[in-house]
């Protein structure tokens, strides 16, 4: 474990050297200072480019070299109480089967007091079929008549519907496994100001790396590196993303932030919280 940390700084290092050696050549040797103005600004601001995208390259593999750890494990807790727990499925045109087996999945999810898990199809399509299944599968169902600012917009008419202290998110095409609930709960029982546990994605079909070597399982999955390694490196700047689907959210961490973002809402919740104070 010690080498393969020294191999990944030795190798940071190298990069790094080499960027910085490719950057000082394309400011002194390769800049056209003698063919017109045009092509002098158009060659700076390429340049300008390059020199973010070094400082970009840079924060990643420092982000990289931050992890001191793998997934983290999940918290050994004693939960007295289950909270109730609100799970959103977000839909707009997706089939009804595909969603029918999301919604069957979050059915099947695990937890010692069911009756206080309330699913949603959040149809932004507005499907009669949609609310029959609903009904069938016995879950709930909400969906508007205008459909502003895409699925954002619909998870925040969905809260405006909704008060569990917990929110879950899935996409139309996102079924959870049984252990869901039991393995992201605990984190807010064993840490303060959790905001959000995201969850990590994998798919049924190939990735386009598995499908065109034709390697299928034998490679991992193309969303791996990103879950398991960049998020997780990610947890020691307190930065982790939020991927759109398999989340627990604290709903006062939704409140405070002004829920669901979208286009310009960034703003606004500045502009709200400047006003209030």
């Amino acid at each position: 474990m010690k080498l393969k940390k020294i191999f990944k700084k030795i190798f940071f290092t190298l990069l790094l050297i080499l960027t910085n050696v490719y950057i000082i050549y394309r400011i002194f040797f390769t800049i056209p200072t003698n063919l017109g103005i045009v092509s002098l600004i158009a060659a700076i601001v390429v340049l300008l480019i390059e020199i973010w995208e070094a400082f970009d390259f840079f924060i990643y593999y420092l982000n990289i070299l931050m992890v001191k750890r793998k997934t983290p494990k999940t918290p050994s807790v004693n939960i007295s109480k289950y909270p109730d727990i609100d799970i959103l499925i977000a839909t707009y045109n997706e089939p009804e089967l595909l969603v029918k087996k999301t919604a069957e999945a979050c059915l099947n999810m695990n937890y010692p007091d069911k009756s206080k898990l309330h699913i949603y199809i959040c149809d932004d399509g507005n499907r009669p079929s949609f609310k029959n299944m609903a009904n069938d599968l016995n879950i709930g169902y909400i969906s508007r008549l205008v459909n502003k600012n895409a699925k954002a917009g619909n998870y925040n008419h969905a809260l405006s519907r909704i008060s569990s202290p917990y929110v879950v998110t899935f996409d139309a095409d996102m079924a959870p496994t049984p252990n869901f609930l039991m393995k992201s709960l605990p984190y807010f029982y064993a840490e303060e100001n959790i905001g959000f546990i995201q969850m990590p994605q994998s798919f049924n079909n190939p990735d386009i790396y598995q499908y065109r070597l034709g390697l299928g399982n034998n490679i991992p999955f193309e969303q791996d590196y990103f879950y398991h390694t960049l998020q997780i490196a990610k947890n020691e700047t307190n930065s982790a993303v939020y991927c759109g689907t398999n989340t627990l959210f604290s709903r006062k961490a939704l409140d405070d932030a002004g829920g669901f973002a979208y286009r310009n809402s960034f703003r606004r919740y500045c502009n709200r919280n400047v006003n209030r104070s």
